[in-house]
């Protein structure tokens, strides 16, 4: 079952309240982050080989669709799509970054409502995360590395500028 793992939720809550408390440097809301996102993976990662298969993205999609879907209707609305309970809306919240991470999920909502009826539904999310599959699939070796995951799978790309505090942005651009 696609869940957040305890380890990765202890590193999300201390993080995110050591930031409220502006106890750590502004880098862990990234970290804290990051550890959320790599634990997603390892739990879509079923067979433990380090890499995330089409099938084992599939898999995780048909379990991630109704955790989303709050009303059961089988179909996902923008306000699902942005309150799903991963613990990342938190953690932008604690960063003042809301705004950006509703910017940027409903950017997601709009490139995964393929049919534009502001709604997506089962097949719609299965073609998008297949679509992301491929998209993130930089060597075309048929899996995602962690690296792969994290960098390149297009709601990561997304949350990464949404959760990113501006300061680290900065500093990384030439």
């Amino acid at each position: 079952m696609i869940r957040l793992a305890l380890p990765a939720l202890a590193t999300v809550l201390a993080a995110t309240s050591a930031i409220a408390q502006e106890t750590v440097p502004a880098s862990a809301t990234v970290d804290a982050a990051r550890a959320q996102i790599e634990s997603l993976a390892a739990e879509m990662d079923v067979d433990g080989d380090a890499r995330i298969s089409l099938d084992e993205l599939q898999g995780a999609a048909a379990e991630i669709f109704p955790s989303i879907d709050a009303d059961g209707s089988d179909g996902l609305t923008r306000v699902e799509f942005l309150g799903w309970e991963f613990g990342l809306a938190e953690m932008a919240a604690f960063r003042g970054r809301t705004q950006g991470y509703e910017a940027a999920m409903g950017m997601v909502f709009d490139l995964f409502d393929r049919d534009g009826s502001q709604g997506i539904d089962a097949a719609e999310f299965e073609t998008a995360m297949v679509e992301s599959h491929a998209y993130a699939d930089l060597d075309g070796d048929a899996a995602l590395s962690a690296a792969e995951f994290r960098s390149n799978f297009v709601v990561n790309v997304a949350l990464r500028n949404a959760l990113v505090p501006q300061e680290v942005l900065a500093a990384r651009r030439p």
